[in-house]
């Protein structure tokens, strides 16, 4: 993995660009400490006046795959072509071999220079080609066109701005900011999708006139204008109808699993795996296991004195089995403080998941053994693994239930065995509109609560309204079975705007590569045309994976109920955190960001601290106030 950024101004740079880029690249230097390089056409060095617009492309890079020969920027034989590139072509090889036979020549070992070849022959159409992971830039001089792409399902991130004269582009947005050098207005719309949803849907970000270039998308500059293409869309794919279609799902999947893995193991560094102990970590264990000689290194994470919460037990079940080579850490309560401000300090672009914290420290451990590592992301999208795909098949049948039962027995039976937010979302079972129901799950905090969060200073009519809007496209277009537009609304949107980002950013801060195997664009194909009903049965989620994975993965395993990979914030809020908290949500720092309202914020920790679960609306706001002292940081090195 590496991070890449550049500028592209039609009307030409001038003299003075050295210092800016030389910015852009150290503040990506986590992404890529092994080397750097920069390419300037030529009316940056000449200043000639051909009409040719001013192209600066950087990169840095994490050195995976032919260590000596893979330098970037990299060029075509005659130089007209110039690619910066991030991720990884698992097919290249086939690729490659296909290209030479079509009369093209290699002066290197790298998948980096297949897209540059690929692109000779099928133009932007070449991300088509590509079983890959990636974000890159790709500047035809001939041509005058620059190319932005991103891979199918957002696992790389590209963010960009455009103000029809000047594209600026990087891996995150940092860089960004140093060639705007300015600070951009915070979009509040976006700061309200945050702390409702805990992300922030494509193709927006915290900041106005920043997007992310979407998942299985490119972009595609000539001169003063701009137009993206999208050449995937994981919700086209409709499910298969006749049974005959799916006879031997299992093996198909199971064979699939396999290849997919046997892929990303291509490597010219040491590859490990993270292992949390549930179902899809260990089915990519146990597929490594398979697939390379001697003894894997896999790396886990755990929670000081919450035995619920920690899965390390399972993970040396499966270590055991699979005789790893195995090494873990855990996370007490008193590693919070210290941890927080520099888990941030990589999250230019926040998201509101406690999750971000083990995932760093697993990757800081995994970072002093491997330098890559397969992760088991994905799998409960594509098979429905979550709780809530579950319940929401009962809603057509509660809905009939008259309101003052349906109102009785969550109040009175639910709230006597279940949290705020699964009373909230059982709540949301009884409305008959697909998308709101969706949103009343995914909610952190409800329609009320969330407006007395912002107070005066968002509409959150209007904004609801706005998420509403925005979710309704998938459950339109699968309105006949409202679970799988679930799947497809997760798999589009809390897929990469979420977990995909905390991967990136948490493993790219310690300078390792994740790869996601479940995310094989073929295994995503498949996994779309299996019906909802074989892999959601009765209480079973997930039911199609577990019966291909039954012979990898031990029974124990295959068995065992699903946990969230989360630390118990919600009881150290409570206990050891609890001074913590209420110095970091002081009133002073509320009110010195005037976004929230205190008043409110003060009643929700005093309503926490007497045993309502507030801990993610909390973790979210502490989450922005930590970001906010990132910015003013970042607004001294502009100024």
């Amino acid at each position: 993995m590496c991070g890449i950024y550049g500028i592209y101004d039609i009307e030409g740079m001038g003299n003075g660009l050295d210092p800016v880029l030389r910015e852009m690249g150290n503040s990506l230097s986590h992404r890529g400490p092994d080397d750097e390089g920069v390419y300037l056409n030529s009316k940056l060095k000449t200043q000639n006046s051909n009409g040719t617009p001013t192209v600066a492309l950087g990169h840095r890079r994490l050195s995976i795959i032919d260590l000596d020969g893979g330098h970037q920027p990299m060029t075509n034989e005659d130089g007209s072509v110039v690619i910066v590139f991030n991720g990884e072509i698992y097919n290249f090889k086939e690729l490659r071999g296909r290209l030479i036979k079509q009369g093209h020549r290699f002066k290197t070992e790298s998948d980096t220079e297949v897209i540059l070849h690929q692109y000779e022959e099928d133009g932007w159409r070449c991300v088509e080609q590509f079983n890959g992971i990636f974000s890159f830039c790709l500047w035809d001089e001939n041509k005058a066109s620059l190319l932005l792409a991103r891979d199918r399902m957002g696992v790389k991130p590209l963010y960009y701005t455009w103000d029809n004269k000047k594209l600026i582009f990087a891996s995150e947005i940092k860089p960004i900011l140093l060639a705007l050098n300015r600070m951009p207005e915070i979009d509040r719309s976006s700061l309200f999708m945050l702390m409702a949803i805990q992300f922030i849907p494509s193709p927006g970000s915290i900041f106005k006139g920043i997007e992310k270039l979407q998942p299985g998308s490119v972009m595609i500059c000539c001169q003063d204008r701009h137009y993206i293409e999208n050449y995937c869309n994981p919700s086209s794919i409709l499910p298969s109808e006749r049974s005959s279609q799916i006879d031997n799902v299992n093996d198909q999947l199971t064979s699939l699993l396999k290849d997919a893995v046997e892929r990303q193991l291509v490597s010219d560094v040491p590859v490990g795996a993270f292992l949390s102990g549930g179902v899809d970590s260990s089915a990519i264990v146990g597929l490594m296991s398979r697939s390379i000689p001697g003894r894997i290194k896999t790396f886990s994470v755990g929670f000081e004195g919450e035995g619920r919460h920690s899965e390390l037990g399972f993970a040396r079940l499966v270590a055991k089995h699979f005789d790893t080579d195995h090494h873990e850490i855990s996370i007490g309560p008193k590693d919070i403080p210290d941890m927080m401000p520099k888990v941030m300090s990589y999250l230019d672009d926040p998201i509101v998941d406690p999750a971000i914290l083990p995932t760093y420290m697993v990757s800081r451990l995994a970072s002093s053994k491997v330098k890559v590592v397969l992760t088991g992301e994905g799998a409960d999208e594509l098979f429905g693994g979550y709780q809530r795909y579950r319940l929401d098949r009962i809603s057509f049948y509660y809905q009939f239930l008259p309101e003052s039962i349906r109102k009785g027995l969550i109040e009175k039976i639910g709230s006597r065995f279940l949290d705020r937010r699964y009373m909230q979302g059982l709540s949301a079972i009884s409305n008959p509109v697909h998308s709101l129901r969706h949103i009343g799950w995914i909610s952190i905090l409800s329609h009320e609560e969330i407006a007395g969060l912002f107070g005066g200073y968002i509409s959150a009519r209007e904004e609801f309204e706005k998420i509403a809007g925005y979710f309704e496209q998938f459950f339109t277009d699968c309105s006949d079975d409202p679970v799988r537009a679930m799947l497809t609304a997760d798999i589009s949107t809390w897929l990469p705007d979420d977990l995909l980002i905390k991967v990136d950013r948490m493993s790219m801060a310690n300078s390792i590569e994740a790869r996601v195997p479940y995310l094989d664009h073929r295994i995503v194909d498949f996994a779309m045309r299996i019906p909802t009903s074989l892999k959601i049965r009765g209480r079973s989620g997930k039911d199609i994976l577990k019966k291909a994975l039954s012979g990898i993965v031990p029974e124990e395993i295959l068995k065992r109920p699903k946990k969230g990979f989360a630390p118990p914030i919600g009881a150290w809020f409570r206990g050891e955190l609890r001074e913590y908290i209420m110095d970091s949500i002081s009133r002073k720092a509320v009110e010195s960001i005037g976004l929230f309202d205190f008043k409110f914020i003060d009643t929700m920790i005093r309503r926490h601290m007497h045993g309502e679960d507030f801990s993610l609306p909390l973790w979210g706001i502490l989450t922005i106030l930590l970001w906010n002292n990132n910015l003013k940081e970042m607004r001294k090195s502009l100024c």
